[in-house]
């Protein structure tokens, strides 16, 4: 996971060392949150995810976007933000943000 002058992104590889490298960013992001999936074991609000059969989705009705809209006194509430999850094997990350997110093969 990156921030910086570049932008937020995640780069992602499969378990092999041959397998190809992902880069996963974001246009607009609003907020991100990443935790070591070790420390989610008992989250329910992350706990549909972890037993998904996709380890990159949109989350509908979300508790993260809720919280957002909570602590900002809902001053986006009228703006389109997505709430994308990443639930790695050793990290979970959570993303609000704007627009759709964009996929690229760095072994291309």
């Amino acid at each position: 996971m990156l921030d910086d002058y570049e932008g937020f992104r995640v780069l992602v590889r499969g378990t092999e060392s041959t397998s190809p490298v992902f880069r996963i960013s974001f246009d607009s992001v609003l907020a991100y949150s990443c935790v070591e999936e070790s420390s989610a074991i008992n989250d329910s609000r992350r706990a549909p995810g972890l037993s998904a059969p996709r380890w990159c989705f949109v989350v509908k009705n979300s508790w993260y976007l809720e919280e957002f809209h909570e602590i900002s006194s809902g001053i986006r509430r009228d703006q389109n933000i997505v709430h994308y999850a990443l639930y790695l094997s050793n990290q979970l990350i959570d993303v609000l943000a704007e627009g759709e997110a964009r996929v690229e093969n760095l072994n291309d």
